[in-house]
């Protein structure tokens, strides 16, 4: 049985649903770019797909806990029992959630190390990625054995028999571990934009570009700071289905940023693609027709059109090299050249 979405309930599965399109077409997009046009599907891209992977079951549960009570007051649930159900699948999201960030994050740090020469560039990147995945690991335990047994956070409104930490144990977690994970954020977004602006092997427009795209990643983190006003309302046991909507809004646009972010920063080669054919195509239109020849008369009366096949047509397709082929994994996938980046890098 289910209930009629209502309260924040709506509010919650709209989020869920634009974010799980918006990473759904990013990941796709990445995969065909990766395979078809790269012919390369390396570890950074399979991490990418196993976050979304886990951000797809995130949403699916968080969905269907709407239809469970999500969102509404303890009071306006009826019948009472699909409470157990609505605290049953807000417990399946979290651990969803924290699997989530940690193959995003984990992704994003081993597409940024082919970016970087510097040693102490690696280090930092290693530091913030080795801490957040062990935060990430401690914080997932935290919550799966809060309660004992673990079903006692869904059925204790049921007369089960357990117990759970207290509430503010949970609570501080949550603080610390948005604490880590927007500072890693914050990181993994200047670091190599401050990196990539030094260098003179890139051209402005590419800078700019690339720029625009890490600044998404920062995106993520503010929606982790605007989950951090909220995030007391988890000790909220009275009324936690209404209480935490909040929550499960600000941490669906957190994950479902990050994911799109960081394989839309992966698409260039995909957008050079569909210029170029654009390009080509346009190229044969004007060409095609500036070689077409004049009508020449017929020996009754009527002219007729004729194209010398000896002179084929010249494509004024001009093919492009990026300056940046050398200096970012976002398009082909390499590191940077030492020889060259060491050369025009200003330290």
């Amino acid at each position: 049985m289910a209930v009629t979405p209502a309260g924040r309930g709506p509010q919650v599965m709209g989020v869920f649903l634009l974010f799980l399109g918006l990473s759904s077409i990013a990941t796709v997009l990445r995969i065909y770019c990766r395979v078809s046009l790269l012919k390369s599907f390396r570890s950074e891209d399979w991490l990418a797909v196993l976050a979304w992977a886990f951000f797809v079951c995130h949403a699916a549960f968080a969905i269907n806990g709407v239809f469970h009570g999500t969102g509404q007051h303890f009071a306006d649930i009826h019948p009472q029992s699909e409470i157990v159900l609505g605290l049953k699948w807000w417990w399946l999201c979290e651990p969803l959630y924290v699997l989530s960030n940690m193959a995003i994050k984990a992704s994003i740090a081993i597409m940024l190390l082919r970016l970087m020469v510097a040693t102490w560039h690696r280090i930092v990147i290693y530091a913030v990625l080795i801490v957040t995945e062990l935060f990430s690991t401690a914080f997932f335990f935290l919550f799966i054995f809060q309660c004992t047994p673990s079903s006692y956070f869904w059925m204790r409104l049921a007369g089960a028999k357990g117990s759970c930490l207290n509430t503010s144990v949970i609570v501080n977690g949550v603080y610390a571990y948005s604490s880590i994970l927007c500072v890693g954020d914050w990181i993994f977004s200047f670091l190599p934009f401050w990196i990539v602006w030094k260098l003179e092997l890139v051209s402005k427009k590419e800078k700019v570009m690339v720029g625009i795209i890490l600044a998404m990643s920062a995106i993520a983190s503010i929606a982790t700071i605007a989950r951090i006003p909220y995030i007391h309302t988890l000790s909220d046991q009275a009324d936690f289905l209404y209480a935490t909507a909040d929550v499960a809004i600000w941490s669906c646009c957190e994950t479902g940023l990050a994911i799109t972010a960081c394989s839309s920063a992966t698409l260039r080669p995909l957008f050079r693609h569909l210029l170029d054919r654009t390009r080509l195509s346009s190229s044969r239109t004007s060409r095609g027709l500036a070689d077409f020849p004049p009508a020449s008369p017929m020996p009754n009366g009527s002219r007729h059109t004729r194209l010398d096949s000896e002179e084929p047509v010249q494509l004024s397709y001009i093919h492009h090299t990026s300056k940046s082929d050398h200096t970012t994994d976002f398009e082909s996938g390499e590191t940077l050249e030492k020889g060259h980046a060491h050369g025009r890098y200003d330290r």
